[in-house]
């Protein structure tokens, strides 16, 4: 058989770019991805098209948000998670339990990419102080530029900032100061690959067929 031709070689190496970026497309898209890649022919197609079409269009990415022990307890969850849907993203899994103090340290190392907290270790020791003092709820989240529009929806990480700067934001409305500061968002794509791989498994960077979005329900 003939090799497929050099545009036919591109659209794999497209996904796999969108992969390594923790920049998700739809199962679809991938699917007709690796059908085009199996083309003998080298002819232009249809097929082609309609999967550049798709990656352009279903350009997902997934990030980790935490409501923190404080928000939780406050009953401040709902609001946030409405506030969430209405920025457009989607809740994909969710778990909610409480950290004991050893895993709210280890959560701590993954999320700032730290094992011993550097010249933070004050904090370090209060933050996990903290992280252990209740539940928390976490949410893997689903959306185009998920990163970004989540830590928008934040604000700044010391609330009494907020409320000078963005009134609105999550953290100026629900939280109390740079230590209960009512949630938690990935900074970066490695970050954010890193948290979720922690907390949900490995695999949850990549959509599922059993995913079910906004499943949350609150009573």
């Amino acid at each position: 058989a003939n090799a497929p031709s050099g545009g036919a070689l591109v659209l794999p190496s497209i996904a796999q770019a969108m992969v390594d970026e923790n920049t998700v497309a739809s199962v679809d898209a991938l699917r007709a991805v690796q059908a085009v890649a199996e083309r003998d022919d080298g002819e232009p197609s249809l097929a082609a098209a309609d999967a550049l079409e798709i990656l352009s269009a279903k350009q997902l990415q997934r990030t980790l948000a935490i409501i923190k022990p404080d928000a939780l307890a406050a009953g401040s969850a709902p609001a946030i998670i409405q506030r969430i849907r209405e920025a457009g993203l989607h809740i994909v899994q969710q778990r909610r339990w409480r950290m004991g103090q050893a895993s709210a340290a280890e959560w701590l190392r993954v999320s700032w990419g730290s094992a011993s907290g550097g010249t933070h270790r004050r904090f370090f020791k209060e933050l996990s102080a903290f992280y252990s003092s209740g539940e928390v709820l976490a949410l893997l989240l689903e959306g185009r530029d998920a990163i970004a529009v989540w830590r928008r929806l934040l604000g700044p990480g010391d609330p009494s900032v907020g409320r000078q700067t963005d009134q609105r934001s999550i953290r100026a409305l629900y939280g109390t100061n740079k230590l209960a500061n009512a949630a938690h968002g990935a900074d970066s794509p490695t970050s954010a690959a890193r948290e979720i791989a922690h907390v949900f498994g490995p695999d949850a960077m990549l959509p599922k067929e059993e995913d079910e979005a906004d499943t949350v329900e609150w009573a």
